[in-house]
């Protein structure tokens, strides 16, 4: 039920998740710096909710953010590495 739910969730955002991969493949970065990749991240979340409240933005970029809709104490970490 859980399986379903999350497919049918993916599914509506389907093309939203392709530009987005499509915009990061055409804006790669190379160095020890990630500051437009992590931009486009932050952005990203904070328009669906979230707000970083740790980042690092060297090499492995490091975010971990909670929604703001929720009173719970979730949140999500991101971790990107070379």
């Amino acid at each position: 039920m859980i399986r379903e739910k999350i497919i049918k969730e993916v599914k509506s955002i389907e093309s939203e998740i392709i530009e987005n991969r499509r915009y990061l493949h055409s804006h790669a970065e190379v160095g020890f710096e990630l500051k437009e990749t992590f931009n486009f991240v932050w952005d990203k979340l904070s328009k669906m909710g979230y707000e970083v409240i740790a980042t690092d933005a060297s090499a492995d970029m490091l975010m971990e953010a909670q929604n703001k809709a929720y009173d719970n104490e979730q949140s999500i970490m991101f971790l990107c590495q070379r």
